[in-house]
């Protein structure tokens, strides 16, 4: 006869028998000794499991926590009454300062909480200061150490010939007395345009420099676009500007070697802003010590011609 491994009832010295209870709606084992008689301990009763064991202990933990926590509620509750030392007849203002004072984690020590309501109010307060303050220095030097380029544009784009050539000039200049190294800069139209099924939508176009890279911006700087057959303002007048609504966008970046970062400023022009037939005035010169200076005085003037 092959070996079989015996069961945890008959390793006890009983036989197991199956058999259904009215009424449970599941098999349990009813066993019986080697007397013939049903063992009490197993009659009738369905053996629980690990699983089962687990989920009771948790709900008992969990029913003790519940009562556990509704005690120390309803003990803190009670303690509401004058839950900060030093405050004669618990007036409203002197709560109020005791809270500006724990947010702002002074703490003069004057007034102290005496209670377990008084340190519960306490603790949310301080938290809540702590985390109010380190956001607010956070925003603030965020906003504060972010640099500026701090470029000056001209107030108006002027169109006049540049080397025989109809050219569309915007000056700048660095306001800061640092060096904006590897500076670009690009020049865009946009206009209103119509499309061949008549519709009619905003149109851009990128209008290229003579140069549009700076090594070094320390004092000023003139853009050009020449108005060449190729330009998109080739032609126009004021009056197709205008029809057009047409304007302009220069977008300067560069990198502060003082603050160690990049730098960006852009400025948009609107049609009525352009001067045909003017140029700009000499601003450069030199001071009495032989270094070049700027006459920022003169840094918006346009002339005729």
């Amino acid at each position: 006869m092959p070996c079989r491994r015996l069961t945890r009832f008959e390793k006890d010295g009983h036989e197991p028998e199956r058999a259904d209870i009215e009424g449970a709606g599941r098999p349990t084992w009813r066993t019986r000794n080697h007397h013939g008689r049903p063992s009490p301990q197993l009659l009738g009763r369905h053996q629980p499991s690990l699983h089962d064991g687990l989920l009771a202990g948790f709900h008992r933990r969990r029913r003790a926590g519940v009562y556990r926590l509704q005690c120390g509620v309803r003990g803190v509750l009670l303690e509401r009454n004058q839950p900060i030392a030093n405050v004669p007849g618990g007036a409203y203002i002197d709560y109020l300062y005791f809270s500006i004072e724990t947010l702002s984690t002074a703490g003069y020590g004057d007034m102290h909480p005496q209670t377990h309501y008084g340190h519960l109010i306490a603790t949310v307060e301080l938290f809540t200061g702590i985390f109010s303050m380190s956001l607010m220095t956070g925003l603030i030097f965020a906003r504060f150490s972010r640099p500026n380029a701090r470029l000056l544009f001209a107030d108006n784009p002027v169109i006049s010939n540049h080397e025989g050539v109809p050219t569309l000039m915007v000056r700048l200049a660095n306001e800061r007395h640092n060096i904006i190294s590897n500076a670009s800069a690009r020049l865009w139209l946009f206009r209103n345009g119509v499309s061949v099924e008549g519709q009619s939508f905003r149109r851009f176009y990128e209008l290229p420099l003579l140069r549009n890279e700076s090594p070094a911006l320390a004092l000023s700087w003139t853009l050009y676009h020449a108005l060449d057959e190729e330009s998109p303002l080739y032609g126009l007048s004021a009056d197709d500007l205008a029809a057009s609504r047409a304007s302009l966008v220069v977008v300067v970046s560069g990198y502060d070697v003082i603050a160690a970062q990049a730098v960006h400023a852009q400025k948009s022009y609107n049609h009525p802003d352009i001067r045909f037939g003017h140029r700009y005035a000499d601003i450069l010169g030199t001071s009495e010590d032989g270094r070049l200076r700027i006459d920022y005085g003169r840094f918006h003037e346009t002339l005729e011609g």
